[in-house]
């Protein structure tokens, strides 16, 4: 109900003038800010595919079209990517100071890849949305452009003798925030993607690194390519907080500049602990159903519990020689299904035994 009312709020203070929420609102800080009016539509897709409420979802189309049109409208048809773009959209802090895509002395981005291809996948976030809630028409249209950026980003930004994007088409700056976007977005061929994921672990002279904000994506994309339990060797920011003394997590995990030492967006590793590590997912568009496939790395015992509308889904793993033992519990009229390497078994409402 929360997230929901949350969603809810964000048109309310749409500029409209350019269809874009503010940074916050009410509030002092009175500036769009389009990234994270691009983050609201991710978030009404990952609602939907949890939920599966359409009628909340279908209230948000135009919304959805405001904030989509703003970038179509900056789309620089010469080269097929975001062109000059004036107002605010923070994407991650830098390494170094202040935050990135970087504006220039008039205050414009020109030709960010990164912030290009963000806005790609918030379009594909928007098809698989409109798709589902019987907008066949909207969803052709951005589908036809998401394409189209893809294969201008994949022509004029890809550096063969590196093997990563670039963060600007005629710039040798790089990032892993635009190779990991790249990786979600489908811009490199599925074949490909693993090999770039292990390049972006590896790459030791990226111009900027992803914080502890922006490595959401940065597990998002190991979970698309097959490298789950690389997840447990790259939470050295939350190491970092444990050691400082934090009972929560920072803003940035940056020490040049780490602005505050709670700050809710760097939570996300609570969640992949759930769905990549304890392996529990949704199985459908509403999450009627479960899969769970567990990648419990390097640990031993996992004991973990997530809430869900018919009630609460338990594990309880014991790791030994690559085998797992242990018991699974699913709320009554919830059924699923079980995969770990080569096993996978069906799931029943009730205690099941993992053997």
């Amino acid at each position: 109900q929360l997230f929901r009312e949350v969603m809810r709020l964000y048109p309310q203070s749409e500029n409209r003038e350019t269809g874009l929420f503010k940074s916050a609102y009410p509030s002092r800080f009175d500036f769009d800010m389009g990234s994270w009016s691009l983050a609201w539509i991710q978030s009404l897709k990952d609602y939907y595919y949890l939920r599966g409420d359409k009628e909340y979802v279908s209230q948000f189309v135009d919304n959805i079209e405001k904030v989509l049109g703003f970038y179509e409208r900056h789309l620089d048809e010469s080269i097929g990517i975001l062109g000059t773009v004036r107002n605010k959209n923070f994407m991650d802090w830098s390494i170094t100071k202040g935050s990135i895509p970087r504006a220039d002395e008039n205050q414009e981005m020109r030709h960010t890849v990164l912030l290009t291809l963000y806005f790609v996948h918030s379009l594909d976030c928007t098809v698989k949305l409109y798709e589902e809630i019987g907008e066949q028409q909207k969803a052709a249209k951005w589908a036809a452009m998401s394409a189209n950026i893809k294969k201008a980003i994949k022509t004029h930004c890809w550096d063969e003798e590196k093997q990563l994007f670039r963060d600007y088409p005629e710039e040798d700056i790089y990032s892993q925030h635009s190779n990991i976007l790249a990786i979600i977005c489908d811009v490199v061929e599925e074949t490909d993607q693993k090999s770039l994921m292990e390049r972006i672990l590896n790459y030791k002279d990226f111009d900027e690194f992803a914080s502890s904000y922006f490595s959401f994506y940065l597990f998002k994309a190991m979970d698309k390519v097959g490298l789950q339990d690389e997840f447990l060797h790259h939470l050295d920011f939350w190491y970092t907080f444990l050691e400082r003394g934090h009972t929560t997590a920072g803003e940035t995990g940056f020490a040049s500049h780490d602005r505050s030492d709670c700050h809710a967006w760097a939570a996300h590793p609570s969640y992949y602990l759930l769905s990549l590590v304890a392996g529990i997912k949704p199985a459908d568009i509403g999450f009627n159903s479960v899969k769970i496939a567990p990648h419990p790395g390097d640990l031993t015992n996992i004991q973990a519990s997530i809430p869900h509308p018919k009630g609460k889904i338990q594990v309880d793993y014991k790791v030994k020689n690559g085998k797992i033992k242990g018991t699974i519990v699913l709320p009554e009229g919830v059924s699923g299904e079980w995969n770990y390497g080569e096993e996978t078994m069906v799931l029943y409402p009730g205690e099941n035994m993992i053997k």
